[in-house]
Order: C-alpha cells, then structure tokens, then sequence
C-alpha cells in the first residue's frame, strides 16, 4: 500500500487543469503517492491534458473516466480505486503548495490523528491576487473534541489528508449539488483525534464557471436535501449539532441566497418554522462562527423577524453589487 492517494475529478477545466497537476507532481513529499484523475465526460481538452500526465509520468498519474455523473460520483470512483492509506482530494481548478501532503501527513502520523487539515486561500483571480484565508480556525491543534470541530470547520472535501479507513461504508451522494456538506461530516465524525495547521497549503479558485458559482435558484435547495441526509444519519441523534449545522448552511447560505435574490419570503418562513420545530435554534446560534452579515441575519430570521431579515438580505445584495461596480 502507498501513503497517499490523491483523487482529482475533471470536467471541461482545461483553461487550469496543468496548473493543479504540476502542484500535485511537484509535492516535495518524500513518501509514495499517486493522483487517480477521473474524467467524469469533459467535452473540452482536459481528457486529453490529463492523459499527457499520465503518459509522461506513469507512475504518478491514472486516469480514470467515466460519463458525466457529477463530481461526487467522480471522486467515489477515485475512493474504489485508490490504494493509499490516506486519502487527499483536488479540485482540478484548484492547487497546491508544494509541501502539502509532506506537512499533512507528517502531522498525521506525528498526532496519530485520522483527519490532518490546513488553511486555504480562497482565489478570486488567475493571479491569486486578494486572496482570502478561508478557515474556522485561528490556532493550531490536536484535538479528540470532534464535536466542537464540527461547529467550526469546513465541510469541503479538500484542504484536508484522511484515513483511507474513514471512508469504508461511506460514499458521496450522487445527484446533488453539496454532495461534500452530505458526507464530509458523517467521515469526520468518525475520526478518533483531528489535527490542524494553521499554514496555507491549498489554494481554491473561485471559477466563475464552476458548478457553485453558475448555480441556478435549484442548487439551493440541495443544502436542504444534504442537511436532511446529515439528519437521517448517525450524526442526527445530536440535536445541537444539528442546529449548528441547521444556522450555518440552512440559513446563512440557502436562506440568505433565497432572500438575496427573490422574494419568496413565504417559502423562507417554512424553512425557518421547520427548523426550529426539530431543533433549538436559539441555543445552537451562540456556538456558531459567523461574520457579522451572517450574524444580523441569523438573528433576524431564528428570531423570526422575517421582514427585516429580508430587507437586510436585499441591502446586502445592493451594497455588494455597488462597491462591485465602483471597482
């Protein structure tokens, strides 16, 4: 068995796919590692630029493909074929730092921990100028407190190096769009320890042609659909964290969106009265980190202030749509 598996799914990215291959060939790791691509159908060029990869270093890439299933069914195929004892994920428009699987893996096994995690970069432009850390966390740790890691952390899939064990019964749901909120805290809430380095070693590109960013209104209403998997699972029985999990995506992202951007503000209502019927919004809010735009409006809407939580939801949009114009 290698150390690291590396699993890359690919669709139509040939515009940044060589930039995420070159930071995985050219990690400093001294370990073995390999990086299964899995072409979930592209129409472009990026079957072929993943190829090339193969074709020029064997030993490093596999390619895998597959007709377009979404990028939860591409990396479920990357987990039936991987071999390593870790498991680390890449988005093909994204890249790494050099010594991200050597620093995660070295803090794996140093901590005995099933899940090492890093900061990340939030990119908003080809240069990486004005990039954003993009972390719920402030200091470095070694944690057996896998709850109160939940109500911070990122679900993403990447950023992260876990035990290839973590995922045995587990698979991304296929069909939805936040198929990673779904599953990734089902896998963390597996782990025994969790450690975190507060250093930047991913690097996420904001593609205005990815998936999240060209959502349509529908996407939205997958986070329902995810956090009612997360509620049906062994995750469900804790009401609190439920609730955390209800706030920070339910309402700070479906809800906010909903608001922002049209005004079915009965369907919003629903929501809320739903959410507080299953769990103790009121309780769960303090434990939730959350900027002060998402802080007003979590306040409004568990306080069932609902019109104000709508004026607010659309003086944001104003404002941000302003100060775009102006730059």
């Amino acid at each position: 068995m290698i150390d690291i598996s590396v699993i890359v799914p690919i669709y139509n990215v040939e515009k940044y796919l060589a930039r995420c291959l070159d930071s995985i060939l050219l990690q400093n790791f001294s370990g073995s590692y390999e990086a299964i691509l899995v072409d979930d159908g592209s129409t472009d060029a990026s079957k072929a630029i993943a190829l090339e990869y193969v074709n020029d270093h064997p030993r490093v890439f596999k390619l895998l493909c597959q007709n377009n299933g979404g990028p939860g069914s591409a990396r479920n195929l990357g987990l039936d074929y991987a071999s390593g004892n870790y498991i680390a994920f890449v988005d093909s428009d994204d890249y790494l730092d050099t010594s991200f699987l050597a620093k995660l893996h070295t803090l794996a096994e140093d901590t005995n921990s099933d899940i090492s995690m890093c900061s990340s970069n939030v990119c908003k432009g080809d240069d990486g100028v004005g990039a954003i850390n993009d972390t719920g966390f402030k200091e470095n740790f070694v944690s057996e407190n896998i709850r109160e890691i939940l109500f911070r952390s990122s679900f993403s899939p990447w950023g992260k190096l876990y035990k290839k064990k973590l995922f045995s019964g587990f698979r991304f749901p296929v069909g939805i769009t936040y198929e990673d909120f779904a599953l990734i805290p089902q896998v963390m809430y597996k782990a025994r320890r969790i450690a975190y380095v507060s250093d930047v070693l991913y690097h996420y590109y904001v593609n205005a042609h990815g998936i999240i960013m060209s959502k349509s209104e529908d996407t939205d209403y997958c986070i329902l659909e995810a956090q009612t998997i997360l509620e049906k699972s062994d995750l469900g029985n804790d009401k609190q964290l439920m609730g955390i999990f209800f706030i920070r995506r339910v309402i700070c992202t479906m809800c906010f969106s909903l608001l922002s951007n049209n005004d079915d503000l009965h369907y919003v209502k629903s929501i809320v009265k739903d959410g507080k019927s299953k769990f103790d919004l009121r309780r769960s809010l303090p434990y939730v980190q959350l900027g002060f735009i998402h802080k007003v409006f979590a306040d409004l809407l568990v306080s069932e202030h609902y019109a104000a939580a709508y004026l607010w939801a659309k003086s944001i949009k104003c404002l941000r749509k302003a100060f775009s114009l102006l730059r």
